[in-house]
């Protein structure tokens, strides 16, 4: 696990969801939330397509209050997330030496949170048996 301040490497190395099936990977897209160094790990199909590209664009939202009302509605396909800022993946409150896309300096001691959405398209969720992801953070 990274420790903060530590600098990130471009890219991380893929590894097996489950070693008893064929083409179970993961692939891993760097992201930042609270005051955390994360790493969001997205399964990909067996031909290592990754269904959110390294630092493509997010919704995100400062948590200085619930993201909707009912608090529950912003994870919703549906959700109308158009006031919601967008930034590339690779959040970060500026701490360390990391260099991210989107910085959220305003984010220490105003905010204790982030909200991120994320829309991808399936071309055949027939294929789908289950999506994973992963965290790994530090100092959360």
């Amino acid at each position: 696990m990274a420790k903060r301040g530590a600098v990130m490497p471009a890219a991380w190395p893929k590894r097996n969801v489950d070693p008893g099936k064929a083409g179970s990977t993961l692939r891993p897209v760097l992201f930042k939330r609270l005051t955390l160094c994360g790493l969001l790990l997205l399964a990909v199909s067996a031909s290592g397509e990754s269904l959110v590209p390294d630092y493509s664009n997010w919704k995100y939202l400062e948590g200085k209050a619930e993201a909707s009302d009912p608090p529950t509605a912003w994870r919703s396909l549906a959700f109308d997330d158009g006031h919601w800022k967008e930034g590339r993946s690779g959040f970060s409150v500026g701490f360390g030496s990391y260099n991210a896309p989107t910085p959220l300096w305003g984010m220490p001691r105003n905010y204790p949170s982030l909200f991120l959405r994320k829309k991808f398209t399936l071309d055949d969720i027939e294929w789908v048996q289950s999506l994973v992801m992963r965290v790994d953070y530090d100092d959360g």
